[in-house]
């Protein structure tokens, strides 16, 4: 396997994992699947440098717009075998997992890693009807009337899911871009949502959350938030409509836009912004390094 530069972390088992052969010793032992090329099978990376890693490693080529849950691991990377030892234990003492799966969650205490199975939460029982591509088109189409009424079908190999973040027995969040179109008139339409699925605790505080909090601070900020499509309360799945936005790393020497950024966050915290840097250089010291060593990591995601 070709050597990839890797920037410094504080997480000794990252390089281990990108640049040697430890997937495939993983594989010897029937801890992990096979997979052609490893870094190529990672469609989802969380890095926070001197902190922690989180990385979705999935057998399939195509994850998305299938009617079966994917086949995938996530690997957390830690600064110390102490701290990866801690999530372990945490991991295996709750109730993930709906079924025995063909892999199970387990500890490389040397490069201080720890794999868990996804998607195999049972504490989040949306998450595998998420990846069951008819089940998911029933539950969402019914709310975007753009789509919803006759003569509209939906086109399974150009609708896509994209994993945006997980944590395990808490919440995972996916884009969901659904397109469309009108047999008749050959119309085309795509309509992008935010996706999430929760444990039972953190779905009902955020429902109380969007239903009071949030739009009291969408009309007093002049910040536009996502409004809210619907909510599966079976599944625990809440469905916003999606908004682009600006790359705030654009932008890092406006400081109105970094000011605005930092009272809509404080709002959203309900933190007084008093005693943040508004500055650009501050902005810039605390979120380019982070960009770059994301790039480096993954240059194809660039």
């Amino acid at each position: 396997m070709p050597s990839l530069a890797l920037p410094k972390t504080g997480l000794p088992g990252l390089p281990a994992l990108l640049n040697g052969d430890l997937w495939e010793r993983w594989g010897a032992s029937g801890a992990v699947f096979p997979v052609t090329d490893f870094r190529r099978s990672i469609r989802y990376l969380r890095l926070k440098p001197g902190t922690s890693c989180r990385l979705a490693v999935f057998r399939n080529e195509d994850i998305s717009g299938t009617d079966q849950p994917p086949e995938g691991l996530l690997v957390y990377a830690y600064t110390d075998p102490p701290r990866a030892e801690a999530y372990f234990d945490k991991v295996t003492s709750g109730k993930r997992g709906n079924k025995p799966q063909p892999y199970e969650p387990f500890l490389d205490r040397e490069h201080a890693l720890v794999a868990v199975p996804f998607p195999s939460d049972r504490e989040v029982p949306g998450l595998r009807h998420v990846y069951r591509h008819h089940r998911l088109k029933e539950t969402v189409v019914p709310f975007l009337p753009e789509i919803a009424g006759s003569g509209w079908r939906v086109v399974k190999r150009r609708t896509s899911l994209r994993l945006l973040s997980y944590k395990v027995g808490r919440r995972a969040v996916f884009a969901y871009n659904v397109h469309a179109e009108r047999i008749a008139t050959g119309d085309r339409r795509d309509v992008t949502l935010h996706l999430k699925a929760e444990s039972d605790e953190t779905f009902d505080a955020g429902r109380l959350v969007a239903l009071g909090k949030l739009t009291e601070g969408a009309s007093s900020s002049g910040w536009r938030l996502p409004a809210i499509v619907g909510w599966d309360t079976e599944r625990r799945l809440t469905f916003r409509r999606w908004y682009t936005g600006n790359v705030l790393s654009s932008r890092l020497n406006d400081p109105r836009a970094i000011e605005k950024t930092a009272r809509a966050l404080a709002r959203r915290h309900e933190v007084a912004p008093q005693g943040v840097a508004l500055e650009a250089p501050g902005l810039r010291e605390g979120v380019a390094p982070a960009i770059e060593q994301l790039v480096t990591l993954l240059p194809q995601h660039e």
